[in-house]
């Protein structure tokens, strides 16, 4: 068989290595296309599940309001509330953690609690919320006076010791250096 690229002719083991590595590459190629189908399929099969779970529930929702509306609303009622709590908690647990490794903005608390409120922040993650309650002049401010603080611990925390070696390069400071080496140390300077 010649080979295509330098028009060589192939030995028997190199053809069979070429088909192997053909072989190989098409199982690949047919593995990662059943595993992306089988994907597909478990998804699509999730959310056959999902809206069947969905439905029937709806139905026992709307069974179970016919048969007792008054009950039926009051654990609705329950649900919502409960949900809306859990909503609350979370946040003022978030807020609670900004300002705790933040407290600088702890001036800003009521504002960020109020931007929190706000039915059309529902869907923001809170971090985003709490970044524009404060405003980017706020969050610059803090940046530089967290690199201010970072600065000035780097710079005390400098001791002006070490164990740093001058690395000699030319011949005659090596020699020199033999000599002041071979020197009692009375006379090094």
């Amino acid at each position: 068989m010649a080979d295509t690229t330098t028009g060589n002719d192939l030995t028997p083991e190199e053809t069979a290595a070429q088909e192997l590595e053909q072989k190989n590459q098409n199982q690949e190629e047919a593995f990662k296309r059943i595993t992306a189908e089988n994907e597909v399929f478990k998804a699509e099969k999730q959310e056959a599940k999902d809206l069947a779970d969905a439905e029937a529930k709806a139905e026992a929702d709307e069974i179970a309001k016919n048969e007792n509306p008054e009950k039926f609303e009051k654990d609705q009622i329950k649900q919502e509330l409960k949900e809306e709590l859990r909503a609350d908690i979370e946040k003022e647990a978030k807020v609670n953690e900004v300002l705790k490794e933040f407290p600088q903005l702890s001036e800003h608390k009521d504002k960020i609690e109020k931007y929190l409120k706000d039915d059309s922040r529902k869907n923001i993650p809170i971090d985003e919320v709490v970044a524009g309650a404060i405003g980017y002049k706020a969050l610059i401010k803090l940046g530089a006076d967290l690199g201010s603080e970072a600065f000035a611990q780097a710079e005390s925390s400098k001791s002006g010791g070490g164990n740093a070696k001058t690395v000699l390069k030319t011949k005659e400071e090596k020699d020199e250096q033999r000599h002041m080496d071979s020197l009692p140390e009375q006379y090094k300077t």
